[in-house]
């Protein structure tokens, strides 16, 4: 990096060279005058300025001007193996209707994020969960499985707690999204 800067910085010079070497001209003509000015002898032929660009030091490269190399490919050329597999996704029933579930609120326009920090599946946004906040909570479950009076009063009362919605999502018989809606009221 340190001799390209060094080529750069010759190749500049060697175009500026005219210039370069009329500043030194300028600057040798006010020193041969106030030379002159001060009655020493002065040789007019001192103004002819030869300039060796290969002679001139060029400092060194500051800390804080050297650049960091960031590859943008691999610095190796050997070939990667292919990494052969299959993807087995959804595997089995559950996975299966998260998958349905999640692809038909996503067509619906809502997004989705993790919901284990509240017990469900997802958690369901009306739009950018960075600027809004979930209404729901996807619990996803097989069609015809029955859930304990237990288990639904825990689920509707989480959902109060955190003031959202939870909803329990299933795949019916004919392959579509089935949403019931649970909220707790309790009891006055």
């Amino acid at each position: 990096m340190i001799e390209l800067f060094k080529d750069e910085r010759r190749k500049e010079m060697m175009y500026n060279l005219h210039q370069i070497k009329e500043g030194k001209r300028k600057k040798l003509k006010e020193e041969m005058d106030r030379k002159k000015e001060a009655g020493e002898t002065v040789n007019e032929t001192d103004l002819d300025v030869e300039i060796d660009i290969d002679t001139i030091q060029i400092p060194p490269v500051a800390l804080k001007n050297s650049l960091v190399q960031l590859y943008t490919e691999s610095p190796y050329n050997e070939a990667l193996d292919e990494c052969r597999s299959e993807w087995s996704y959804p595997s089995n029933d559950k996975e299966a209707t998260r998958y349905k579930v999640f692809t038909d609120l996503w067509k619906k326009g809502h997004y989705l994020t993790s919901g284990s920090k509240f017990g469900g599946d997802f958690l369901v946004y009306p739009g950018d969960p960075a600027r809004f906040h979930s209404f729901y909570i996807a619990v996803c479950r097989p069609y015809k499985q029955q859930i304990s009076m237990s288990d639904f009063i825990s689920l509707a009362r989480m959902g109060s707690n955190v003031r959202k919605t939870v909803i329990l999502c299933s795949v019916d018989d004919n392959d579509q999204v089935v949403y019931t809606s649970i909220q707790w009221t309790g009891i006055a």
